[in-house]
């Protein structure tokens, strides 16, 4: 079993032009350099599709809405998150 990468970054709102940009600055890091969040990219999706998806095998798609109740978001997050994301890039429409 190969370990698991050191850095994770997990962004909300992807769909959102702060959340969109982030992303697409992550990507764009070079793929093996641990001093970067980029050596693997969770992405969380919000309720609606990407217009744009990228096709990076770093970066895995979790749909989640956060108008659910706290316990849901936890119960879809908690496996997913817990044991990799040490960073987390929350954005939210205003």
């Amino acid at each position: 079993m190969s370990p698991l990468p050191q850095n994770v970054a997990f962004v909300t709102g992807a769909n959102g032009i702060s959340g969109y940009a982030i992303v697409e600055h992550f990507i764009r890091q070079p793929k093996l350099n641990g001093n970067h969040h980029s050596s693997l990219l969770a992405e969380l999706q919000s309720r609606c599709p990407l217009p744009t998806p990228w096709i990076d095998p770093r970066v895995e798609f979790v749909a989640v809405d956060f108008l659910e109740s706290v316990e849901t978001i936890i119960s879809k997050l908690k496996d997913i998150c817990a044991p990799r994301v040490t960073r987390l890039f929350h954005f939210v429409r205003a």
